[in-house]
């Protein structure tokens, strides 16, 4: 059977691979095929010419004229040539494996004088269906550097692995390599000290099962995506990159390893270094609140020995020391404890304590101050978020400010420094500049200050850092906020009159699915959360409201006690927006406010940053404190509301308002 090719003036003719016993003629064995150079074989099939002496494979002779190679311009197509492509007297480099030797058979595009040898382009319509993708994959052979979607490493050059179809890369190293299950023993910084040693499972993408959650890489702490592949335990909820897990692959590149982290021992106080600057939290004790600790500590004076009677400068009247009885002595966080609202004008916290300073020469005025927020200092000097001037300590409050380091508004005494309008509340001031956390216990976190465009993300919670956040030196990806760092060792609720409800940071064993038992959302376990073993119960922290800590983050499920309004208000994921307007500002439920609280007894409505609106501010332009004036309330004032004080703009009584019965003043809201 003749065969004409291009590549030779004369007619083939087939041998069929019958051995060298079945030519008609004696042929040196070591002839090569002039399409690929390789040795001319006795039982493969090839052409030849008798008169010549020219071979060619029967798979190098049926080569397509023109191809498409997936690494190139996919609307260029490559021409079939005898030999590469000369310029100059100078030979032609093979642009997939850069051979320059190459005297056979080339795939070449004129127009971008590209060029590849035969066995690149027959390599690259080869097809592997590999188990790490769906896709039928392209083996490639020559190194390539590129971003592999499995280690996520673009210094390896190697062979690879390339989906045509949705641009999918891996080395081949990665895909063939990485074990299916790994035994790997990891001393997790989150979720305390305990070592896992369960084996671990490789997903070539982020299990489904766990889309509801935002994951982390328990090592590097960095956030996983879908595409990611990841080893994970289905128990534990434990995630971790493979190049996190397996240090050391055989691709003759090491990866530092992780240096050990070192054992802590518990002792049995509040803080642990010989200075008393670095605070161990939570504290040993389970129900302490840490803001009064805090607060304590910077305090001036002796606590041992109070005055009976004293004159702050922050109020008109004698304040005494009043002691009172509690029933629980260990002041027990509990959400139904000081139900008669009792707030301290310094702090604006809860009055939990059996000693405060109280007005008693009128009986109308409600003020009331801790024995600590009594003696705090004039100044402080060299505050780590801002250590270029010293914050002086402010008892009036003109207008509403918010703080710097919760982003919410003072609502009490501040420390503030004027020229850079930097402010913060008592409890924010008194932060710790180092602490040891449970969450994160292998070194020390240090206070800082972060933007919202920064783009950190709390470790604890996964809620955007705004504010005051701790940070560890050591690890760059690992950053609490404020609230989580605060949260108390356990806590009481009604939910389990038996048993407390501990603090935890990665999954109870038993527990196989979490939901919170206030709002019935899910939990995820390997955030902060409440828990009772016992009882398998879970709450999230934001549902509790825990004694002595104000709003951080909304979050559905949770509920409003707010003195504007006489019920228990719930969160709502949405609000309907056809004709619903909030009762604090007026405005409806449009995108960028969706969220806010309903009652469900009753119409009201309120935007969630309208709920933190004061009940007094104080102006610079009145002597005198001006107060909320919601519209149910409006008609009490006889002499008529007017304009506003500040803008000359007539006032809205079906909104809420500010007003000062003695002057006969009012200001908006906004005007504030």
């Amino acid at each position: 059977m003749e065969f004409k090719h291009f590549s030779h003036e004369h007619p083939l003719t087939l041998n069929e691979g019958k051995g060298w016993h079945a030519l008609t003629e004696i042929i040196d064995p070591k002839q090569t095929c002039k399409g690929c150079g390789e040795s001319i074989l006795p039982y493969l099939p090839f052409y030849l010419c008798h008169d010549c002496n020219y071979f060619l494979h029967q798979r190098c002779a049926h080569l397509p004229l023109q191809t498409i190679y997936p690494l190139h311009h996919q609307d260029h197509r490559l021409t079939l040539l005898s030999r590469p492509p000369s310029r100059h007297s100078r030979r032609t480099n093979c642009n997939a494996c850069n051979r320059s030797d190459w005297q056979h058979f080339t795939y070449h595009c004129p127009p971008c004088n590209f060029n590849i040898d035969i066995e690149c382009a027959i390599r690259a319509t080869t097809r592997v269906q590999h188990k790490c993708h769906k896709h039928p994959l392209i083996p490639l052979q020559s190194p390539a550097k590129f971003h592999c979607d499995a280690c996520k490493s673009s210094e390896f050059e190697g062979p690879s692995y390339l989906c045509t179809i949705c641009q999918f890369w891996v080395h081949q190293v990665c895909a063939d390599w990485l074990p299916t299950t790994l035994k790997y023993q990891h001393q997790s910084s989150i979720g305390g000290r305990n070592a896992h040693d369960h084996p671990l499972i490789l997903s070539y993408t982020f299990p489904r099962t766990f889309h509801k959650f935002v994951a982390f890489c328990e090592i590097c702490f960095e956030k996983l995506s879908r595409p990611d592949w990841v080893y994970y335990c289905p128990d534990c909820r434990y995630f971790a990159h493979p190049s996190c897990c397996i240090p050391i692959i055989s691709r003759n590149t090491i990866k530092e390893e992780k240096p050990a982290l070192p054992a802590i021992v518990e002792k049995e106080t509040h803080l642990i270094d010989s200075n008393n600057s670095i605070v161990r939290l939570p504290f040993i004790e389970e129900f302490r609140d840490p803001i009064a600790v805090f607060i304590q500590s910077i305090s001036l004076g002796d606590h041992d020995h109070d005055h009976e009677s004293i004159k702050h400068p922050s109020h008109g009247h004698q304040l005494s020391l009043t002691n009172i009885e509690r029933e629980d002595d260990d002041h027990i966080l509990d959400e139904r404890m000081n139900d008669n609202n009792e707030v301290c004008k310094g702090c604006y916290s809860p009055i939990y304590s059996t000693s405060f300073y109280k007005c008693n020469e009128d009986p109308n005025c409600n003020f009331l101050l801790h024995k600590w927020c009594s003696k705090l200092p004039k100044q402080i000097i060299d505050h780590p978020c801002h250590p270029q001037h010293p914050l002086i300590l402010t008892t009036d409050i003109y207008g509403m400010i918010r703080c710097n380091g919760c982003k919410k508004l003072c609502l009490g005494f501040t420390f503030s420094c004027e020229s850079c309008q930097f402010h913060l509340d008592v409890g924010c001031a008194s932060l710790p500049r180092f602490i040891i956390h449970d969450l994160h216990d292998h070194s020390k976190l240090t206070l800082k200050e972060y933007k919202s465009t920064d783009g950190f993300r709390c470790n604890g919670c996964n809620y955007l850092l705004c504010g005051m956040a701790f940070a560890c030196e050591v690890c760059n990806n690992f950053k609490v906020d404020k609230e989580c760092v605060l949260l108390s060792r356990a806590i009481r609720h009604r939910y389990d009159e038996k048993h407390p409800y501990k603090l935890m940071y990665s999954p109870v064993p038993g527990i196989e699915e979490y939901l919170c038992e206030i709002c019935e959302k899910a939990i995820n376990p390997r955030q902060c959360f409440y828990c009772c073993g016992l009882c398998d119960q879970a709450i999230h922290p934001n549902c509790v409201l825990p004694f002595g800590r104000a709003i951080s983050a909304y979050n559905p499920g949770m509920f409003l006690i707010t003195p504007h309004h006489p019920h228990r208000i719930p969160m709502r994921e949405s609000i309907e927006t056809h004709g619903a307007t909030c009762d604090c500002c007026g405005e409806g439920f449009f995108a960028g406010k969706m969220s806010g609280f309903e009652c469900i007894l009753c119409s009201f409505k309120i935007h969630m940053e309208c709920v933190d609106t004061p009940q007094l501010v104080k102006l610079r332009c009145d002597e005198h404190s001006l107060r909320l004036i919601y519209p149910a309330s409006s008609s009490s004032i006889e002499s008529g509301i007017g304009d506003c004080k500040v803008c000359q703009r007539e006032i809205d009584r079906n909104i809420w308002f500010f007003h000062c019965s003695q002057c006969d003043v009012s200001v908006h809201r906004l005007c504030v």
